[in-house]
């Protein structure tokens, strides 16, 4: 009792709020406070660590090695015929066993030890309960203690028998007796939740260094608990447990405090071990599931109904949070279809009893955090009996009568509140609430009026008597945290039912403006803009009586706070202007990127379809504010917020259309066009279809200028072909039509399959490279998905739900409503590809028809529909001239193609002539007149002709002739210099393909026949021809085996990555001597 009032002391004198998982567990007031002590004085600085005292290895308790025990004839002495009734004997070889190992066993003696246990427990099955159960509980004891390891992989090799001890230990908590189910449910507690560590003395931390410990980290033993089937029978025990209970005595609420009180209830020991270790198992997702899955899971909800002051009352609160927490869907639907609802309101109803101890008001927090848990993760059945069951409405009782008699505006308290609000948000949530017992609920006890009142809204008399959260007892700081989750919860309420926004739009509006000044804090500016997003597109009247109470001047001024701070895609998370707090203090404030952008879209909300709030932005300067924004490094999130706010706000207004070309708007979204990345392409491009409509608006868009200098038109075209990629229609550089009944669809392995078959060759008749093979697709460079998003052009496909939205738009269409109203007229010349790709594109509402009629047919053949022969025909109609249509616009780009074809062949020639004209002269391509040869250039005329006819002369030459090293040498000269010339060292640069020209040219030089040099190749293993391709016969190779034997015949495949492989000058001279010398020269 003193622990308790002592920890209850410190708990409230301290200033830290409230968190439930850092609450203490109280299960024993002297072990608690036992451990408390010794972690505070482990927190304490200590002195360097000593050398284990010398004394140390003389303590029967402390184990540096193993004992010497001899396990087998203990098991056999309980074992043997003649001795398995000498109890005494028994117990005695036990207690020896057991003192040996007082520090805790070893885990290659845990199998021997285990084999022990069940012996014993086969004699206390036989009715020797007295003679063993004190020995048993004792081995238990030691059980519990940490394990000793000889090897570092000891707790790897030993997981078996500890997840055999597991089991067995669970079956004996369901089996045994209160003292045995005890031990063994406390054996398991200590094994897989570790104990507090010891006091940080020397000789603690020398025996810490020798022990493996119950620690998760090291031996995993709470997954091993889990996967040894352990679990359902300690469920199974907390089951017998609370039935023993019953029958035996109900467990009273001072148990808890202290022995003076009486003897506490034998089953109280077991129950509270099986509750802990649960609680600790439900914190990994397998252990909830395991415990979720048990036959005895309902015999968990038993705990829930204990009196207020029972420790095992917190420990099944904490059991059942942390099955919601770790399984949600399961356990939520397990509370939900059992009696869960109506358990946890009654326990809701005990803790708000006045009086109570702060350990209980700890304890009525967390079973309001278990109620959020549900409604958060209840399916709509779960919601229905959350309201039914009668959980609902006591938390609202919280909010709207004060149930719980709130004196004091303490942490607790507040906490209640925001918990409270919290759950009631999670049940309002949009699409998932029961939307009828829901309504009924908030009028019967007036939810809506409290949180108007809460927030300023209507004065406090208007709100149900004893609305605890429109009080005027909460300080300044706590009313703002209260705001703001009741403003939070008035958002899902007014989305659910916007009659409500309708009906109290000017009280609301006046409020909202209030939260945007510069004056409110910032949580409340941030939570009034997120109504505002929420409400506005439900609600009519709240768009216009926000605008008549100045939220559109006050979003405007939060916007330009920051806009003008630095630079707009770093987005400063403060700027120069300053709001007042509490304590008259001045703190920089400002909105981050996420609040940025959530009040430029509220900007654009606010003026959608409503001329005043257009004309009020534009009063407001609203215009000016966003043009830093619009820039091609923006964010892509919050670019996009900008463009919906000039869309639905500017470009509708003629006034704010002005102000916008005043500073060169249209020009500035061009470049955005130009070099933002594709998020945002779609919103802007709709933006300037309708920019363009103003006169002014279309005369800067004809003159803008890109980064490349092209046109409007021009950057159109661009982005054509790239979204036409995008969308998988692939076409050739030009822009040409590759199909005419997809023409804005077809594939890119149909248009690169088409494109292979209209590629085909004849074979070269010099050689057969090409022998009938076809140029890839590839090879002409077509426009893909995959080469727009290597360079960047497509970033931000596919990067989550938004972008999804985004990709199914096909920017053609609002490509083409900008081209129309640029009159497809380019103030730069178009290239010849461009003026194809926009013959292409005047044709896109015909494409599009076409498209539209494909798909319906497609659609019937897939599902087997047989049209009626009317609508047969009419769909053959329209798909006939569909075709023509897309021939039609085929044959034009043809004829483009042909004139830019002629074109460029004019424009070659007269390039060529006059490159002809000044290198020949003016006098070029005049015709020559025939001049009569001079004596000196007859005499040269005759000397070559006699030097033609010596050559073929059949007379042989007689006279010295050069020999085949010399011919090698010259050879390896000439291949030598061209080597330099190509820039490598003859040293390493001659590779196997440089052997057939050199002998081709040795041949040439030599007279020999050049047929020759194949066949030589062939029988030297080079696998090359002549012409330096691979041979497609193996190559025959001669082998000398020695001893006199004949030469070995070696069949060689010859392999292209050889031809890489180096040969130096001298092996290259060999090859060229031994070719002479084979071919009969000598």
């Amino acid at each position: 009792m003193a622990a308790s009032a002592h920890l209850a002391q410190t708990s409230s004198a301290s200033d830290t709020s409230f968190s439930p998982r850092l609450r203490l567990d109280l299960n024993s007031g002297h072990s608690t406070l036992r451990s408390l002590n010794e972690s505070v004085a482990k927190l304490r600085p200590q002195p360097k660590l000593p050398l284990p005292p010398a004394g140390a290895a003389d303590d029967p308790a402390f184990a540096p090695v193993a004992p010497v025990i001899d396990f087998d004839r203990t098991i056999a002495l309980m074992k043997g015929r003649h001795t398995q009734g000498m109890h005494e004997r028994h117990v005695t070889s036990l207690k020896k066993i057991i003192s040996l190992n007082a520090r805790g066993f070893f885990l290659h003696d845990l199998e021997s030890t285990h084999t022990l246990l069940e012996l014993c427990v086969e004699h206390m099955r036989n009715g020797l309960d007295a003679t063993y159960g004190s020995i048993v509980c004792e081995l238990l004891q030691t059980l519990s203690m940490p394990f000793q390891k000889q090897r570092s992989s000891d707790h790897h090799r030993f997981a078996e028998p500890i997840a055999t001890l597991m089991r067995t230990g669970a079956s004996l908590g369901l089996e045994g007796g209160p003292l045995v189910a005890g031990a063994a449910l406390e054996m398991l507690l200590s094994l897989a939740v570790p104990p507090p560590p010891p006091a940080s003395t020397a000789e603690a931390l020398a025996r810490e260094a020798l022990a493996v410990g119950p620690r998760i980290e090291t031996l995993q033993l709470l997954k091993l608990l889990v996967t040894s089937g352990a679990v359902p029978p300690v469920v199974g025990a907390v089951h017998r447990c609370l039935a023993e209970s019953a029958q035996a005595a109900p467990l009273r609420p001072s148990a808890r405090s202290g022995s003076h009180l009486g003897t506490p209830p034998v089953w109280e020991r077991p129950l509270m071990a099986a509750l802990r270790l649960l609680r600790a198992v439900a914190r990994t997702s397998d252990g909830a599931l395991a415990i979720v899955q048990s036959s005895d899971v309902s015999s968990l909800l038993d705990p829930l109904r204990l009196p207020l002051g029972s420790p095992l009352l917190a420990v099944g609160v904490e059991l059942v949070w942390n099955l919601v927490e770790s399984a949600p869907e399961l356990a939520t639907d397990w509370l939900c279809a059992a009696d869960g609802m109506p358990t946890l309101s009654a326990l809701h109803q005990r803790t708000l009893v006045p009086g109570g101890s702060e350990t209980d008001r700890e304890l009525r927090n967390e079973v309001l955090v278990l109620c959020t848990l549900l409604a958060k993760n209840a399916t709509p059945n779960g919601r229905m009996a959350f309201v039914q069951g009668g959980l609902y409405a006591d938390v609202l009782a919280l909010v709207c009568y004060d149930s719980a008699k709130i004196v004091h505006p303490t942490i607790l308290e507040l906490e209640l509140l925001g918990i409270a609000l919290q759950c009631l948000l999670a049940m309002c949530k949009p699409r998932a609430a029961p939307a009828g017992p829901l309504v009924a609920c908030h009028e019967h006890f007036g939810l809506v009026e409290c949180l108007l009142a809460c927030l300023g809204a209507i004065p406090s008399a208007m709100a149900p008597a004893g609305c605890a959260i429109a009080t005027s007892h909460w300080a300044d700081s706590q009313r703002v945290e209260l705001r703001k989750r009741s403003l939070a919860l008035l958002t899902n309420l007014c989305v659910v039912t916007p009659a409500i926004a309708a009906q109290h739009a000017p009280g609301l509006a006046a409020l909202l403006c209030g939260f945007l000044s510069d004056e409110a804090p910032a949580e409340l500016r941030d939570a009034a803009i997120q109504f505002l997003i929420s409400v506005l597109p439900l609600c009519k009247p709240l768009q216009s009586a926000a605008g008549h109470a100045g939220c559109v001047r006050a979003l405007v001024e939060a916007v330009a706070a920051i806009a003008y701070c630095g630079s707009p895609t770093s987005l400063a998370p403060f700027s120069t202007t300053l709001v007042a707090t509490t304590a008259s203090l001045r703190v920089p404030s400002g909105l981050t990127a996420g609040q940025m952008q959530a009040a430029v879209l509220c900007l654009g909300l606010l003026a959608t379809d409503l001329g005043s709030n257009q004309e009020r932005l534009g009063d407001a300067g609203g215009v000016a504010c966003l043009l830093p924004l619009i820039r091609p490094t923006t964010e892509p999130g919050l670019l996009h917020a900008v463009i919906e706010c000039v869309w639905s706000a500017v470009v509708p207004s003629a006034a704010n259309v002005s102000k916008l070309l005043q500073r060169d708007g249209a020009l500035r979204l061009l470049d955005v066009l130009e070099g933002a990345p594709f998020a945002p392409r779609a919103h802007l491009l709709s933006c300037l279809a309708d920019l363009v409509v103003h006169p002014a608006a279309l005369e800067q868009c004809q003159e803008w200028h890109g980064t490349q200098r092209q046109s409007a038109v021009q950057l159109c075209l661009q982005l054509w072909r790239e979204e036409s990629a995008r969308r998988g229609a692939a076409s050739t550089a030009g822009g040409k039509l590759v199909s005419t009944t997809r023409p804005l669809s077809t594939s890119d392995a149909a248009a690169s399959d088409a494109l292979n078959a209209s590629l085909m060759m004849a074979e070269d008749a010099r050689g057969g490279a090409l022998a009938g093979g076809a140029l890839p697709a590839g090879s002409l460079h077509l426009l893909t998905s995959t080469n727009l998003t290597m360079g960047g052009r497509l970033k931000g496909v596919g990067s989550g739900v938004a972008s999804a939205a985004l990709e199914k738009v096909d920017c053609r269409a609002k490509l083409f409503a900008l081209l129309n109203a640029l009159s497809f007229e380019s103030s730069v010349p178009l290239t010849p590809d461009e003026e194809v790709l926009l013959t292409a594109a005047k044709a896109y509402v015909s494409f599009a028809s076409a498209e539209a009629w494909q798909d319906a047919k497609d659609e019937f053949a897939a599902e087997g529909f047989d049209l009626l022969p009317e609508d047969k025909a009419r769909l053959e109609a329209e798909l006939e001239q569909a075709a023509a249509q897309a021939k039609m616009v085929l044959d034009n780009q043809l004829q483009l193609v042909d004139g830019m074809l002629a074109t460029e062949e004019a424009q070659e020639a007269a390039s060529l002539k006059r490159v002809r004209v000044l290198r020949d002269g003016p006098m070029y391509g005049v015709p020559k007149t025939k001049r009569a040869t001079s004596l000196f250039r007859a005499r040269i005329e005759a000397k070559a002709r006699i030097a033609g006819m010596v050559a073929a002369s059949k007379v042989a030459y007689r006279g010295p002739t050069p020999t085949p090293g010399e011919y090698a040498d010259a050879v390896l000269k000439a291949a030598s210099a061209a080597l330099l010339e190509a820039g490598a060292d003859p040293n390493s640069g001659f590779t196997l393909q440089h052997v057939p020209p050199a002998l081709m040219a040795v041949a040439t030089s030599a007279g020999i026949d050049s047929s020759l040099v194949t066949e030589f190749l062939k029988h030297s293993g080079i696998g090359l021809t002549a012409t330096g391709k691979l041979q497609s016969d193996l190559a025959s190779l001669q082998l000398d085996v020695g001893d006199g034997a004949d030469l070995a015949h070696v069949n060689v495949k010859p392999l292209d990555k050889f031809k890489g492989r180096k040969v130096s000058a001298i092996e290259l001279r060999q090859l060229c001597i031994d070719f002479q010398t084979d071919s009969g020269r000598s």
